[in-house]
């Protein structure tokens, strides 16, 4: 399928088609592999292009071949896009620009600022599950540094930076993507996403290239 105008590697042409709106990414040429469930670039890039167009219910991926992701998983990454905006463009109202929670809390800002940063301007967008179990284990090592705390004003100070992550902690755990594995998070590994997505088949069970599943997809890049 050609582009209606030129278009540059990773630019993409929206398509109006009856109700459905169809954005098409230029993927030759691309580093990345044009598969949202094998490649985190992939998935951060699609997200950004959700985020500025959030009205798309299906993402084809357009080099030699077509790789088109459907309106129930363009959906799922949909979700994520919303709340990436919520999180990061309205980041000053989560007081994530200049994480402070009083006098004395100078000395824990800077990393926990770090932290917010790292997970929501990288992680979330790349590997949204990974950034939930990493939530995760924020939330549980901050609430261990409470009981062993020095005194009164550091407890005030981790219990509003455990407040602010289990915030974004909640929001995460009502998309439908962290619903879908909730299951299977025990023991997951940070940037261990490929397994994960395939077994719940969260992305590949219905990519269409000219009438072959993403299984077969996925064979012929492995081979060429």
């Amino acid at each position: 399928m050609l582009f209606n105008k030129k278009i540059k590697p990773d630019d993409y042409e929206l398509i109006k088609e009856g109700s459905d709106t169809v954005i098409r990414i230029n993927t030759s040429g691309v580093s990345y592999l044009p598969s949202l469930e094998d490649d985190a670039n992939c998935m951060a890039i699609t997200i950004d292009k959700l985020v500025e167009n959030p009205g798309i219910t299906r993402i084809v991926f357009s080099d030699r071949r077509n790789y088109t992701y459907p309106y129930d998983q363009t959906e799922i990454l949909r979700e994520v896009a919303s709340i990436y905006s919520l999180l990061v463009k309205r980041k000053k109202l989560l007081g994530i620009d200049s994480v402070n929670f009083g006098q004395g809390s100078e000395r824990y800002s800077d990393n926990w600022r770090n932290e917010l940063q790292n997970l929501l301007l990288g992680l979330l967008k790349s590997d949204p599950i990974s950034a939930f179990v990493e939530i995760k284990r924020l939330i549980r090592e901050e609430k261990a540094k409470i009981q062993i705390a020095s005194g009164l004003q550091e407890v005030n100070h981790r219990n509003s930076y455990v407040e602010l992550l289990m915030y974004v902690h909640s929001v995460l755990e009502e998309t439908k993507l962290i619903k879908l594995v909730s299951g299977k998070l025990s023991g997951h590994i940070i940037g261990n996403r490929i397994n994960l997505h395939h077994s719940i088949n969260t992305f590949n069970s219905r990519i269409s290239i000219k009438g072959k599943n993403w299984y077969n997809k996925c064979i012929k890049f492995n081979n060429r």
